[in-house]
């Protein structure tokens, strides 16, 4: 078989708009948003190499936890979805949570 140049740059072009699609689709919507007075969200898709919700919306938390202790305050969970990988579908998570003062009351004790 014998590969001309249009073939070959078909390939190439190819493989880069799958690179592209598979790249969007791993990064999903990261990042932490500001949903109303003091509360956030965080929501995306996990790495490719996630196959649980669980997993991924525990880092979620993690960064969640980290945002909080950058203002000097807690995090204080509120809402949370999550979705195992299947097929043709990357692992999902969403959490919402308030970053509290240490002292407050609707901590647990």
């Amino acid at each position: 078989m014998e590969f001309t140049k249009s073939s070959m740059l078909g390939c190439v072009i190819g493989i880069a708009i799958a690179t592209a699609v598979v790249g969007c689709a791993a990064t999903g919507t990261d990042g932490i948003v500001l949903i109303g007075p003091d509360m956030y969200m965080i929501g995306g898709q996990g790495k490719f190499t996630d196959f649980s919700g669980s997993a991924v919306k525990a880092r979620f938390y993690q960064d969640a936890s980290k945002f909080c202790s950058g203002k000097n305050r807690v995090m204080h969970p509120m809402n949370s979805t999550a979705q195992d990988a299947a097929y043709a579908a990357y692992a999902s998570a969403e959490i919402q949570f308030r970053c509290v003062l240490p002292d407050d009351p609707r901590l647990p004790k």
